[in-house]
């Protein structure tokens, strides 16, 4: 068994070989600057060189925002071109391919955890790029497996923790969209499951347990930063509405996923969010 993670640098990427290993599981790493998804002739040199068993796209156009204006077309290209590459030439060469997914080819409609089989509609660009890889990643290849996910963060780039926890040490009042619930889900947890459904097929939704809006995941934040005596320059989190932000992008209101289906292949019982948080927080509080 030997994996190739696509896009080693990124916030999954990074998290997934990191846990390779410590699996003890080889497995080889690149960019889009060593290989791009998009050239099709450089993914099968690659993959020639390198020979592996299974290949886990981490690649992707992850900026809600700049997919709605200016990144559009390369969003287009990595999110739904570039799966559908990875799974031609898996097919090929008889490789299992992971892809990694997103709760927002949903349009937020739902007032229940969203399941697998639930019909997607996805209200922005983003999640519409999302969407086509999705359909062309299984178009090319029925057998590759894919793990919707959301809201994720971890120690491998900045994120969404990240930047919360700048605007919280920077500004006096920061403002929490109270519109926009999901499942915080900590790319520890997420790989542990990409390689739980390595020799799967078809989709599986995985995130941490429970659900919280953007205002109620700045909060437990706040309260974290404050109870580990982190030096803040926030004074109060004030609740704020989709419509009042600045944002260019709308986002599901409600996109929280159900992970029932994937629990019964998982090692151990999924975290909370506010568990998985807790742990991520632990591990960056020595550098706030």
């Amino acid at each position: 068994m030997k994996f190739w993670v696509v896009s080693d640098e990124g916030l999954v990427g990074r998290e997934m070989c990191d846990f390779l290993q410590r699996e003890a599981v080889s497995f080889v790493g690149s960019n889009r600057h060593e290989v791009d998804i998009l050239d099709e002739k450089g993914i099968l040199a690659f993959f020639d060189k390198h020979k592996p068993t299974h290949i886990v796209n981490c690649a992707a156009v992850a900026i809600v925002d700049n997919c709605e204006a200016k990144d559009r077309e390369r969003a287009f290209a990595v999110n739904a071109i570039g799966p559908q590459n990875l799974a031609r030439l898996a097919r090929i060469k008889g490789a299992r391919l992971i892809h990694i997914g997103t709760d927002y080819v949903f349009d937020g409609r739902e007032k229940r955890p969203y399941e697998e089989g639930d019909p997607v509609n996805p209200i922005n660009e983003y999640g519409f790029s999302k969407l086509e890889g999705e359909k062309l990643l299984f178009k090319e290849y029925p057998e590759a497996v894919e793990v919707r996910t959301s809201s994720l963060y971890g120690l491998g780039k900045k994120g969404l923790i990240w930047y919360i926890l700048q605007a919280l040490q920077s500004e006096e009042i920061v403002q929490g969209i109270t519109d926009q619930t999901s499942s915080p889900t900590n790319t520890k947890d997420l790989v542990e499951a990409l390689f739980a459904v390595r020799d799967q097929s078809g989709i599986f939704h995985f995130a941490n347990k429970g659900e919280t809006s953007r205002f109620g995941l700045i909060e437990e934040l706040f309260r974290l930063a404050k109870a580990s005596e982190i030096e803040l320059r926030c004074k109060k989190v004030v609740p704020i509405r989709q419509e009042e932000s600045k944002r260019s992008a709308p986002r599901p209101v409600y996109s929280v996923l159900s992970s029932k289906k994937i629990a019964p292949y998982l090692r151990k019982e999924i975290r909370t969010w506010q568990e998985a948080l807790a742990d991520h927080f632990e591990a960056i509080a020595v550098i706030c």
